[in-house]
């Protein structure tokens, strides 16, 4: 992506998020299929040799980061769900609720959680609106992730394509950058706290509207530590 599609891009974003305060939190999923879409048409193409197959889910058991966006996104996914899915997501979030919250960051890095959008066949409930960490993340070895998920103080880094990764760090910037210039919360905070959040109270998307911290009670990545959270099973 040169500059100028990178800031097209930039404003594009940055004007879907405008309008999705105007209109409400229920058009959050509306969004960020959009937004998801341009980004996998451009990083499709460039995932010839990468591990990844639908039903391997080692890295569906990592700490994840979530803007507020992808939060209110997934919080309505939720409801869209049939009744069993939302049913397994639901109790799923509240046994990740409890889990995660009491541990430390670097208790979270290492240890296996599974994520609630996983089904029970071992396949992502959440892929179309699944967030900017998910679609980044790949390998071009399945034994790295394999490796990782049985041992998580392994110091092994799974390896990835530099194109595929490059491409995608700046879909990922573009999306800061919208959240900045939109005048919206552009901090990441722990999946299963803020979609937990963004279900439960109205009151988050009121902040995130205002400019505000969507989440304030939730870990966000800028906290002390927790940038470290981006490293270790990456």
């Amino acid at each position: 992506m040169d500059e100028h599609n990178f800031r097209q891009e930039v404003r594009t974003i940055t004007a879907d998020l405008q309008r999705l305060a105007a209109v409400g939190q229920t058009h959050a999923r509306e969004v960020a299929v959009r937004m998801f879409s341009r980004m996998d048409a451009t990083t499709h193409p460039l995932e010839f040799g990468i591990a990844c197959r639908r039903g391997c889910s080692y890295c569906c058991h990592y700490h994840v980061y979530v803007t507020a966006t992808e939060a209110f996104a997934l919080a309505e996914l939720v409801g869209k769900l049939e009744p069993s899915g939302k049913s397994q997501v639901k109790k799923q979030l509240e046994e990740n609720f409890r889990a995660v919250s009491s541990m430390t960051v670097d208790q979270h890095i290492h240890t296996n959680v599974r994520c609630a959008f996983l089904s029970n066949a071992g396949e992502c409930m959440a892929y179309e609106v699944r967030p900017s960490a998910c679609r980044s993340h790949h390998a071009t070895d399945v034994n790295s992730c394999k490796v990782t998920f049985e041992d998580t103080r392994s110091p092994l880094q799974n390896a990835m394509k530099a194109d595929l990764k490059m491409t995608s760090t700046i879909f990922v910037l573009a999306q800061e950058m919208a959240h900045i210039e939109a005048g919206f919360d552009d901090k990441r905070y722990e999946l299963t706290a803020a979609v937990r959040e963004a279900r439960a109270n109205p009151a988050s998307f009121k902040r995130y509207k205002a400019g505000k911290r969507a989440f304030p009670s939730v870990r966000d990545v800028t906290e002390p530590n927790a940038r470290d959270s981006e490293k270790g099973r990456d």
